[in-house]
């Protein structure tokens, strides 16, 4: 069967891994730019995501948060792919945190905006693409803003109709 030519495995959908949130939901929370969530935080999955990022076309931002245990020096192919950078915060990250400020001092390029709500909302005035990457407790925090937990729960699925 899996030698046959014809044969066609359907593309699994898994939230957090270049997870494009539909239009028609960003809207509804005011987003305007077209959101993907990528939780690589790792140099293996980083390498594996900057080719994605480059084919992206229109004005990227990035919304980028790192785990401490990880050196910051990870990130430097990666911040070349944005045409801005804001480095975010999660309250209540299991593993803590890069603070926000530090990896945009040691990088000397981007904003700090600790909410990564407020990051989603500048980032929509400031392109067409918002990527938040880096940190799955990132993408898990910002992704609460398109799908609530308690819609998860209650439709029992992880793309609740919202």
């Amino acid at each position: 069967l899996l030698g046959d030519e014809k044969f066609q495995m359907e593309k699994i959908h898994i939230p957090a891994r270049w997870e494009k949130v539909p239009q028609s939901i960003s809207e509804k929370k005011g987003i305007n730019n077209q959101v993907v969530l990528e939780g690589a935080h790792s140099e293996t999955r980083f390498n594996y995501i900057i080719p994605k990022i480059k084919k992206t076309t229109g004005k990227k931002i990035g919304i980028i948060a790192l785990k401490e245990t990880t050196s910051p020096d990870i990130l430097k192919p990666l911040l070349a792919e944005f045409d801005e950078v804001i480095f975010s915060n999660v309250q209540n990250s299991i593993k803590p945190l890069h603070s926000a400020q530090i990896l945009c001092e040691y990088h000397k390029q981007g904003a700090v905006i600790s909410d990564p709500i407020k990051a989603l909302g500048k980032a929509d005035s400031l392109g067409e693409k918002t990527i938040v990457i880096g940190s799955l407790y990132l993408c898990g925090s910002v992704r609460e803003h398109f799908y609530p937990a308690r819609e998860i729960e209650s439709q029992q699925t992880e793309y609740p109709s919202v």
